[in-house]
């Protein structure tokens, strides 16, 4: 009986030893599962996007506008974004030169710095941007996504992709690009023709590889005449259209337009040749490049590029009206009794 009490002793003794362990294993793999990040993967345009977080407030933003590119392919990315939440060093590189009455500091790499909440070091060489922040509010959020967005175009181009900014659709069995500077009338386009049931290829950067276009959206922003023109009731809320998106890459533009605003009740639509449409996409891309930043093409290749996409396709400039709806009914009657 005594041996078997002892018996009895020893198994306790081994369950409580055995316990205790098995407590300290779990306590420790909680432990590193709050001190190591979660890597989510995105595909965009053939590349491959890492994002490693802690599934905090701004990671589930960024989410929000990465959400459709969503990809279980476990690689090393071509992107990687890190998020660090509640870190407070904001400190300036040693070697940084803040540029006068703006966000940007430079040295070696490529700096965007928002005082006070949020430090995004964005390096274009390595294809690398990590982020510091203690508060996510919506110019925080901006100037991380055209930071995103900068990134992307730029490895995007490196990689043999054509950059256009413009918006493109698919309406009619006809794929539509309106292409043109910024506040020219791209965003007012793609809402008459969402509305009137085209589908989404991209929302304000077009990439072009193989002469097919590759879906690439992000939300479209409404600023206030957006939303007074479009009855849009919550103007901070962002227009998604991308519900409606094509998943697959698609064949080159059909139409291209070049939307302009003028000061007249009624709009007009006119033809333009090739090669006035080839310079004008390359005015807009030297433009918007420059805005954004980054290194561009050698001219005489984006001008065969350019050529090349617009081969086969009919171009025209829109010049809208300042009547709404007589904009809208001018589009869609020409876009639906165009051969």
């Amino acid at each position: 009986m005594i041996v078997i009490d002892n018996f009895i002793s020893y198994q306790k003794i081994i369950i409580l030893i055995n316990y205790k362990f098995l407590e300290r294993i779990i306590k420790e793999v909680i432990f590193r599962k709050s001190e190591s990040k979660m890597i989510t993967y995105y595909k965009i345009a053939n590349l491959i996007v890492q994002i490693k977080h802690n599934n905090d407030e701004l990671f589930r933003h960024v989410h929000d506008e990465l959400k459709y590119y969503k990809s279980k392919e476990l690689q090393i990315g071509d992107i990687l974004i890190e998020i660090n939440a509640g870190n407070d060093d904001f400190s300036i590189p040693k070697k940084a030169i803040i540029k006068s009455g703006t966000k940007m500091v430079h040295n070696s790499k490529d700096y965007i710095l928002k005082f006070n909440e949020a430090l995004i070091v964005a390096d274009f060489k390595n294809k690398r941007i990590k982020v510091n922040y203690m508060i996510v509010n919506p110019e925080v959020l901006n100037l991380l996504k055209w930071t995103i967005k900068r990134l992307i175009i730029n490895t995007a181009e490196e990689s043999g992709f054509i950059y256009i900014h413009g918006a493109a659709l698919r309406y009619k069995g006809k794929n539509i690009i309106f292409s043109g500077d910024s506040c020219s009338g791209k965003s007012s386009c793609l809402l008459r023709l969402y509305r009137a049931g085209a589908k989404l290829i991209s929302d304000d950067n077009i990439l072009v590889k193989d002469m097919q276009l590759i879906p690439f959206c992000l939300k479209t922003t409404i600023n206030q005449d957006l939303a007074e023109r479009f009855n849009i009731e919550n103007i901070n809320l962002k227009f998604d259209a991308r519900d409606n998106l094509m998943k697959e890459n698609t064949k080159g533009a059909d139409i291209l337009i070049f939307p302009k605003i003028w000061n007249h009740k009624l709009s007009e639509i006119i033809s333009v040749t090739k090669a006035e449409a080839v310079e004008e996409l390359k005015k807009i891309y030297f433009r918007e490049i420059r805005i954004m930043d980054l290194p561009a093409l050698n001219k005489d290749i984006l001008f065969k590029n350019y050529k090349k996409i617009i081969e086969k396709t009919k171009c025209f400039t829109l010049y809208a009206g300042n009547d709404e709806k007589e904009v809208k009914r001018t589009l869609l009657q020409f876009l639906d009794n165009l051969e």
